[in-house]
């Protein structure tokens, strides 16, 4: 986990901007939002962000939100890195385990879909939501589709809190919440030269080699979008 407190980082953050008169709120912000942005997976891909949920198949449904809303979603997903049918209420090894196959929506949309009690064998990401074929029968309904995911981390708030990433993203999560500290306050110049250094100091960090699936990775938001990069005031 990292070393630097969230009080420690607003100091900082504050030393950044030149000493300007910023209020506690607004640092914490910029600093959350740098956090968060560095979370995403297809930014780097963090092993202390990675988990599973454990979706129990619903007879004859097809569809599976992926939201805080549903029990088994305890907290915010921002990748899918592949799934695996459990024949079994429980995720346990010494269950049949099925590697599922990654689909495109559009496979799914192009498809007519059945129900049986062999399981799900092929799997998709669409909006948020876990798409299985074919779907659960009563007979197998309970039983689990475990997905491997990436979770955004809990946002900084005590004074003492720190990031759960490595020591080292102190100072990206510092140089993130610089550009966009300074975007908000309208330094459109500077910011353009701080998201260029935020930018090389995450394509000079070396991504961490981890045997993963091979199955297609689905991101929320798409990062290409841009969504995560709007800096508030």
């Amino acid at each position: 986990m990292g070393t630097m407190t969230y009080a420690e980082m607003q100091t900082e953050l504050t030393y950044y901007l030149e000493g300007r008169t910023i209020t506690a709120a607004r640092l914490g912000r910029w600093i959350n939002q740098a956090y968060r942005f560095l979370s995403y997976p297809n930014v780097h891909k963090h092993w202390e962000l990675e988990s599973t949920v454990e979706v129990p198949l619903v007879a004859d449904q097809f569809v599976y939100p992926l939201d805080t809303s549903q029990a088994y979603v305890t907290t915010e997903i921002l990748g899918v890195r592949g799934a695996r049918y459990i024949a079994s209420t429980t995720d346990s090894f010494i269950q049949r385990r099925t590697r599922l196959g990654a689909t495109s929506i559009g496979w799914f949309n192009k498809q007519t879909h059945t129900v049986g009690g062999g399981g799900p064998q092929r799997y998709g990401i669409f909006r948020k939501s876990l798409v299985v074929s074919p779907g659960p029968n009563s007979t197998i309904a309970g039983n689990l589709v475990v997905l491997e995911v990436w979770t955004q981390p809990a946002a900084l708030a005590a004074d003492g809190d720190v990031t759960v990433l490595l020591e080292w993203w102190d100072e990206a999560v510092l140089l993130g919440a610089k550009w966009i500290g300074e975007a908000a306050l309208g330094f459109t110049e500077y910011a353009e030269q701080s998201k260029q250094t935020f930018i090389s100091f995450i394509q000079g960090t070396p991504l961490r080699e981890f045997t993963g699936s091979d199955d297609e990775e689905s991101y929320f938001p798409d990062m290409e979008s841009g969504e995560p990069l709007t800096a508030r005031n």
